[in-house]
């Protein structure tokens, strides 16, 4: 009679480590995915300037005597000027560079920002760059694939894989969604979609997170008691699953993840809201790193 039972406790001790193996190989897979688009030839550590524009005319290139300066020896001292007014943005090449648009030789061009996620890009060699949009702010984000980062990001510091750090939570739905004012490190404000809350307890703490996104795309941003120390300063990212049917959502902080910051000093990133601020440390994910040249 125990010999069934004894089975049956053997099956289910195998199929939770089966489990817990395809769960951290999934992390794995997930980090090196992750590593691999950061490196790419138009990652973020292949940002190469962040200049924001002035009314009028803003000259540009790697000479001291323009207004926006690439101080870059690959780059041309005088590349051409970009002509902002009221809101819209020109860019006007000298003629003797060969910047492009699509493969072609560009001379006079309106530029699209990034706000829906389809900018006007332009190149010379191996630099790029390309209208953003901040608020009330205009600027140009610039990249050079051949930026020595690529190479010094071998791997992204991180805890341990663990399952301890798998938290089932309680996705609750708002009717309608609520409107959050995300701040960021250059000081503006977006307004993001909050459609429901979760609910979660860390260590018998009961404790209530603001997602943005869609039920079908969640996201946090999020500070907790590592910050500072062992992780960046100003928290990280965590992608969430689709709730399921009866609204238990699992957080996994194993891919909680550092926000574009951590790896230049040219990107806008947003950070977290004082509700969601974590009062223990979140000893899980991606830590801080320490290895750029920029």
């Amino acid at each position: 009679m125990k010999r069934p039972l004894t089975v049956c406790v053997l099956l289910i001790l195998w199929a939770s480590f089966c489990v817990a193996q395809t769960s951290e190989e999934e992390i794995n897979v997930w980090r090196k995915n992750r590593l691999e688009k950061l490196t790419a030839e138009d990652g973020w550590v292949t940002l190469a300037g962040l200049f924001w524009l002035r009314e009028g005319e803003n000259s540009f290139g790697r000479s001291p005597e323009n207004h926006l300066i690439a101080n870059y020896a690959e780059f041309p001292e005088k590349v051409g000027a970009f002509i902002s007014s009221k809101g819209s943005v020109t860019f006007t090449a000298r003629p003797e560079t060969d910047v492009l648009c699509n493969h072609k030789p560009v001379t006079s061009i309106q530029l699209v920002s990034d706000q829906d996620g389809k900018p006007t890009i332009l190149q010379y060699k191996t630099f790029s760059w390309y209208l953003i949009k901040r608020g009330e702010l205009l600027g140009i984000r610039m990249k050079w694939s051949e930026h020595p980062n690529r190479k010094r990001l071998l791997e992204i510091p991180a805890y341990p894989i663990s399952a301890k750090w798998r938290i089932k939570g309680r996705y609750i739905p708002y009717s309608t969604p609520k409107k959050l004012m995300i701040p960021s490190v250059i000081g503006t404000e977006s307004e993001e979609d909050c459609p429901g809350e979760i609910h979660l307890t860390l260590n018998n703490h009961p404790i209530v997170l603001y997602p943005t996104g869609s039920r079908d795309s969640l996201s946090l941003i999020f500070s907790d008691a590592s910050n500072g120390k062992e992780t960046y300063a100003g928290g990280r990212f965590l992608p969430l699953p689709r709730p399921d049917e009866s609204n238990e959502i699992i957080l996994d902080f194993n891919k909680a993840y550092n926000p574009p910051c951590v790896f230049t000093p040219f990107a806008t990133c947003p950070i977290p809201i004082p509700e969601n601020n974590i009062e223990l440390p979140i000893e899980s994910g991606e830590k801080m790193v320490h290895l750029f040249v920029h």
